[in-house]
């Protein structure tokens, strides 16, 4: 087994104004070059020694997609296994702010609707958070978060 490598992605929730409709999700296309090419993936990054997994997740949003968000909370924490590494996952949960999405780390970076999510191929290591997004009721998690438009 690989390094052990702690990484902090966001889930960056954009309600919509339509009532009982699924909120759009920030996510970004990988890269063709790099490991696990062109798949799907939340924003995230490594997180930086004396930096804590919330202030990680915020700062990698900002970096890789130049979108301004709220930190609402640890959503999951998962272990995954890959041939190489083995990663210690934070899914935490965050709130759009402000900020039109671009890819700035990334080739290409889209708000998906949370229902169409099954239609994107994603890393191994997000099987957990993605089946339990799939379950859960987004309008008693953000009960206090504004729509922004469809």
């Amino acid at each position: 087994m690989g390094a052990r490598v702690h990484v902090s992605v966001a889930i960056v929730v954009r309600p919509t104004s339509v009532p009982d409709r699924a909120p759009w999700i920030l996510l970004g296309r990988r890269h063709p070059h790099v490991h696990m090419p062109d798949v799907w993936e939340f924003p995230g990054g490594k997180v930086e020694p004396d930096e804590e997994s919330a202030d990680c997740a915020v700062r990698e949003v900002w970096e890789e997609t130049g979108v301004r968000v709220q930190h609402r909370g640890l959503f999951l924490r998962t272990d995954h296994d890959y041939p190489d590494r083995h990663l210690r996952i934070d899914f935490q949960l965050c709130c759009y702010i402000d900020g039109d999405p671009e890819p700035r780390a990334c080739q290409a970076v889209r708000w998906v609707r949370l229902d169409h999510m099954q239609a994107y191929q994603f890393p191994d290591g997000s099987r957990d958070v993605l089946a339990k997004l799939a379950s859960v009721s987004w309008s008693q998690l953000l009960p206090d978060q504004a729509p922004i438009g469809d």
